[in-house]
């Protein structure tokens, strides 16, 4: 799958406010993996997210920076600028990612060359950068898989 429709919703509601398309069908766009939407810039009208690629039989995790079209009743495509791979520091699984209130993204990681399809690590990022800030190891022991991550505040 290639492409994509991003809805943006009111959290209190549930209305739909607005769509916004990815390019659909051209390997270089990626496709969504997920947004950091606590990153929105209504003065820019961008958010933080990260794309996945699969480039040469290996996948890809970019991040960057999503901006949205100026009119959020268009249906535009949105813009998708990378400014760094985060390969090794996210891992998603299709489960939300979490962002503290200190500011910080924390998502489960797989080590380098590691060949379990499990996480071993978790990742502290800045969630407007990407920048990866501090890894913590993860104890696995057999048949242990961790499923979420949740902020204590």
């Amino acid at each position: 799958r290639a492409g994509g429709t991003l809805l943006s919703l009111d959290l209190q509601t549930g209305e739909q406010l607005s769509t916004a398309q990815f390019a659909p069908g051209k390997p270089q766009n990626g496709q969504p993996y997920f947004v950091v939407p606590s990153t929105l810039d209504a003065t820019t009208n961008a958010m933080q997210g990260v794309m996945w690629y699969y480039v040469h039989g290996e996948t890809e995790l970019k991040w960057g920076t999503l901006a949205l079209p100026d009119d959020p009743n268009s249906g535009g495509e949105i813009d998708f600028t990378i400014s760094s791979d985060v390969t090794a520091d996210v891992w998603s699984s299709s489960k939300p990612q979490v962002v503290c209130a200190d500011g910080y993204l924390y998502s489960f990681a797989q080590a380098l060359h590691n060949t379990s399809d499990y996480p071993t690590a978790i990742s502290q990022l800045d969630a407007k950068t990407g920048a990866l800030v501090k890894t913590f190891p993860l104890a696995v022991e057999a048949n242990q898989h961790y499923g979420a991550l949740a902020c204590n505040e």
